[in-house]
Order: structure tokens, then C-alpha cells, then sequence
């Protein structure tokens, strides 16, 4: 097996497929290995991946296309696993960790929250069957119901700050993207603007050009340094009404200049415009992060008025538990005294998520940034493959999805694709983004091309793709474009390695798929004749003949 230009061989028993030795001849020298889990970590090694699991998950997920193949495209959560391995397999371990503990944390908090609300109920009970000292009784169940309430606040205060700090969050970014979008505009602007002064002062010397572009950009004159606001403008009026801008007079008019002038005034109104549509957009986004932040604020503020009550109110409930008889007291402290510790458990719990979210986003963050570094190479590579095989019009998208790692907490946007098919009975006005809006053939397709274009933008053209059946679900004439999809995997432009299992069909998927090699010996030397390998069946040994003369006149038949 070729890993780049290093080649890894293992030596296998067949009787029970015990590894017998293992190497990888690279550059730097052979490295031979000799157990299997030298083998695995050799193997993930040579994949540059963290450990054997991501080796084969990337197997499955890309490598090798056969019957029992879950979907990759449409599933987003198996895009973000293959991701996490091949496009930060020095991280890949510690996502995991990361997330590991999430979920752990996760579960224990919503677990021990479930044990904590049985116990309430159970010291309410308590409280209620309490004949003695009644109305101390009806103080405390007052009290009681007082901290129960303040503390379901203080759960909803807390809720309400998280979802206020993603928002917040989001509201940042949404921002920070709107000020770099108002940075482009302007400069595009500017540049456009240039154009148009450019071309004002066409056969002006560059020494004038400068001092008036000096007097237009700063207002100040550069010949006695004062301010040259109302000239300024002049110049401007001047330029907008296709005036001379050295002496004002009208310019000589010619179909040419009117014709350039009137472009440039276009695309500089243009240009306006989007700048001035960029900072409306930047303002709204402002004032929303600003609104975001001050409900984040306010609700922090409420957030520490309700911890403050919530003291305030156990202090109560002790000091009239403190009053009841011994028996009660005894009782109802040891509930309490659990419910206190079990609260701290889910606490504890809840902050150690935290801590782990906190430390995942940045992992997911470079993960996304990863992904949107080859983002553009995928797309590209879907999109010319696609177009080659479909009769509709077919493109990849990048999708990131928001979701959470445990059931509660943090939501983190997650690197995803997604494709989107146009419906041909329907004049193309319905989109199809999910697996049973297509057809079986298509599903499989998408699927596959998406894998191909893996290998060639992430793998570099330097990889492998296997295939078990792909003719199965393809009539006629989409049975020879699957030959041309594959023919250009193995094209002379690229090192890709491709096997294919398939039957003996007719029509042109064989031909074309060997359309590289182009005399028949050199096609049936990248063939593996399983008919001359494989127990023979009755119908082989009755018609071996007739497979056999299939098979040449396969061989002999040119592409399409």
C-alpha cells in the first residue's frame, strides 16, 4: 500500500489472518514492525492520523465504497469525525477527551438534578406530615416554597445568561464579519474612485495630478497648508458633472469618453452603494451585539440579586428548622443537608463541562478554519465532477451546523457540507438536500464523488478509492459517464490509485472507465479476472465460454 511516497507492506497468515511482519519503506529507511499494534500505530502513522481508530474511520468513510456503506454527505456528524481526524490529527486525540468529559458531565449533572428533585419532594412531605409546632411549620413550608422558587429563578437566570452569551457571541462574529465586509466595501470604493479621478485627469501631468488628488483626499491645500474644504468640493462637483477639474469647463464630448465617463460613474455609484448598504448592515449588527450585551448585563445583574435571595432564604429555612423538635430537625437537616450536596455535585459537574466547552471551542474553531481553508479546492472538485455526471444542476455547500455535544450546555457551530439537487419535474424550482428526495442512483453518486473530491483536495491526488458494484444502479448512458468519472480518478495527471469490483456488463462503463490504457493488452492488464480465480459456479462452468468471449469483446470495445 502507497502512502504518499512511502510504501507500507504487511505479510498476513491466510488460516487466520495473524499479522506475520509488517514495514514501512519511506525515505528515511525501513521501519519494520512486528506485532499488531505496532502495525496499527505504524498505520496511523503513515496516514499522518492520531490513532488507528481515525485510520479507520477514514477508510470507511472515503477509501472504500462498498454494499454496507453508511452515507457520508448526508451525515454531518460522520463529516465532523472525518474531519476532526484528517484535518487536525494532532488535536484529534484531545477533541476527544474533550468531548468525553462533556458528555460525562453532562449525563452526571442531569442525573443527579433528577435525584435532587425526588429529594425535595420527599423533605416537602416531610415538612407537611409535621404536626408539632405549626405555625413554625407553616413559616418554614412558607420559607421552603420561597427558596424553592428563588432557586427555579436562579436555574432561569442562569439559563437565560448562557443563552444570552451565545447570542452575544454569535452577535460578535456577525459583527466582526460586518466591519471586515465595510472595510472591503470601502476599499473597493476607493479603488473604484481612483478610477474615476483617473481617468478626470487623463493627460494631466502626474506632478498637478498629485496636488489636486491632495486637495480632493485631505481638504487641505498643499501649497499654503490651509483648509480647502469649499475647493474641494468644487473638484468634486466638477468630476460628477463631467467637467474639466483644472478649469471647470465642459468637457470635449466624444462617444468614447461619455461612454468610459458613464461606465465609471456606474460602477462608483455601484460601489457607493454597497458600501453604504455594508456600514447600514454593520450599524444594525452593532446595535444588535449592543443589545445583546446589555441583556447579558442585566441579566447577570439580576442573576446575582437572585443568589442573594437565594442565601437569604436558606438562612431562613435553618434558623426555623432550628425551632422545630429534635426528631424533625434531625430528619429534615439530613435532606437538606443532601439536597446542599448533591447541588454542589451539579455544580461541580456543570462547571467542569463548562471548562471542557470552553476549551473545545477553540479545538472546533480551528477545526472550522481548517475546513474552510480547503473549502474552496472541495467545492471545486465536487463541482466539476458533478456537472461531468448529472443531468441537474448540482453544488456543494458549506452548511456548518449548530449543535450541542451533550444534551445541555454550549452549542459550537461544527464544519459541515451539504448538497443541494435541482428537481427536474418541477422546472428546477424545488431544491433536494436530503437522501430520500433522490434516487437511488444519484444518492450513491453524490456520495461517491463527494469521497473522490475528498481524495483529491485533502489527499492531493496521492490516494486510493474502492469501489464494490458501482454499475448496479445505472441504466445505459449514466453507466458510461460513471466510466468517465472514474477515468479521470486515474487520469495521467494524477497518482491515484483505483479497484473496482464489478460484473461483467455490457455497454461502455468498462471501456471508458480503461479509457487510459489504450491498446486491449494494456487494458487487460489492469484487470483481475475473478472468473479465473474464484470456485466455480454452474453457470460458470455451463457458460464459461460465453463470459470468457463477454470479456474480449469488452476488452476490445473503444470509450465513448
Amino acid at each position: 500500500m502507497k502512502f504518499g511516497v512511502a510504501v507500507l507492506a504487511v505479510t498476513r497468515k491466510l488460516s487466520d489472518l495473524s499479522l506475520v511482519e509488517a514495514s514501512l519503506e519511506a525515505p528515511e529507511g525501513v521501519e519494520p514492525v512486528a506485532t499488531e499494534t505496532s502495525y496499527r500505530e505504524l498505520l496511523a502513522r503513515a496516514m499522518n492520523l492520531a490513532s488507528f481508530d481515525d485510520a479507520l474511520r477514514a477508510i470507511d468513510r472515503v477509501t472504500f465504497f462498498l454494499e454496507a456503506r453508511d452515507p457520508l454527505i448526508w451525515d454531518t456528524a460522520a463529516q465532523f469525525e472525518l474531519f476532526r481526524a484528517i484535518l487536525l490529527p494532532q488535536q484529534s486525540s484531545e477533541l476527544r477527551r474533550l468531548e468525553s468529559i462533556i458528555v460525562s458531565a453532562d449525563s452526571s449533572a442531569r442525573n443527579l438534578s433528577a435525584t435532587i428533585f425526588t429529594l425535595t419532594k420527599r423533605r416537602d412531605s416531610q415538612i407537611q406530615r409535621n404536626a408539632q409546632a405549626a405555625g413554625v411549620q407553616a413559616q418554614l413550608a412558607l420559607a421552603t416554597a420561597e427558596l424553592d422558587e428563588a432557586q427555579a429563578i436562579e436555574v432561569t437566570l442562569r439559563q437565560q445568561l448562557d443563552q444570552y452569551d451565545e447570542q452575544r457571541a454569535d452577535a460578535r462574529v456577525q459583527t466582526k464579519r460586518a466591519d471586515r465586509a465595510a472595510v472591503e466595501a470601502a476599499s473597493a470604493y476607493e479603488q473604484i474612485k481612483y478610477e474615476v479621478l483617473r481617468h478626470a485627469f487623463a493627460g494631466v501631468p502626474a506632478t498637478d495630478q498629485y496636488v489636486f488628488l491632495k486637495i480632493i483626499t485631505d481638504r487641505i491645500c498643499i501649497a499654503c497648508n490651509n483648509e480647502a474644504e469649499e475647493f474641494a468640493s468644487e473638484l468634486e462637483l466638477r468630476r460628477k458633472e463631467n467637467r474639466c477639474l483644472v478649469c471647470g469647463q465642459p468637457r470635449a464630448q466624444s462617444e468614447t469618453v461619455v461612454s468610459t465617463t458613464a461606465a465609471l460613474q456606474e460602477r462608483a455609484e455601484a460601489a457607493y452603494e454597497t458600501l453604504m448598504a455594508a456600514r447600514v448592515e454593520q450599524e444594525e449588527l452593532k446595535t444588535r451585539f449592543n443589545a445583546a450585551e446589555a441583556a447579558f448585563v442585566a441579566t447577570d445583574r439580576r442573576l446575582d440579586e437572585c443568589r442573594l435571595k437565594v442565601d437569604s432564604s436558606q438562612r431562613e429555612v435553618r434558623r426555623l428548622r432550628n425551632r422545630l423538635p429534635s426528631a424533625d430537625q434531625v430528619e429534615l437537616a439530613a435532606t437538606e443537608d443532601r439536597i446542599v450536596g448533591l447541588r454542589h455535585e451539579v455544580n461541580r459537574f456543570r462547571r467542569e463541562r463548562d471548562e471542557a466547552e470552553e476549551q473545545i471551542g477553540a479545538l472546533i474553531g480551528a477545526l472550522s478554519s481548517a475546513t474552510e481553508a480547503i473549502r474552496e479546492g472541495l467545492i471545486s472538485s465536487f463541482q466539476t465532477r458533478a456537472d461531468e455526471f448529472f443531468a441537474e444542476r448540482v453544488q456543494l455547500v458549506y452548511a456548518p451546523r449548530k449543535d450541542r455535544i451533550g444534551q445541555t450546555g454550549r452549542a459550537f457551530e461544527f464544519p459541515a457540507f451539504e448538497v443541494e439537487m435541482t428537481s427536474g419535474a418541477t422546472q428546477s424550482q424545488f431544491i433536494r438536500r436530503r437522501a430520500d428526495q433522490v434516487s437511488l442512483s444519484q444518492r450513491e453518486y453524490l456520495d461517491m464523488i463527494f469521497r473522490i473530491s475528498l481524495i483529491e483536495t485533502v489527499g492531493r491526488s496521492l490516494g486510493s478509492f474502492i469501489s464494490d458494484g458501482p454499475e448496479g444502479s445505472l441504466d445505459a448512458v449514466f453507466a458510461s459517464r460513471a466510466g468517465d468519472l472514474f477515468a479521470h480518478l486515474i487520469s495521467t495527471t494524477s497518482e491515484n490509485t483505483l479497484i473496482m469490483a464489478c460484473n461483467v456488463v455490457a455497454g461502455h462503463f468498462i471501456p471508458n472507465t480503461l479509457r487510459n490504457y489504450a491498446t486491449p493488452d494494456d487494458r487487460k492488464a489492469r484487470l483481475v479476472n475473478l472468473l479465473d480465480l474464484a470456485y466455480p459456479t454452474s453457470a460458470l462452468t455451463e457458460l464459461r465460454a460465453d463470459y470468457n468471449r463477454e470479456i474480449a469483446a469488452i476488452l476490445e470495445q473503444a470509450p465513448r
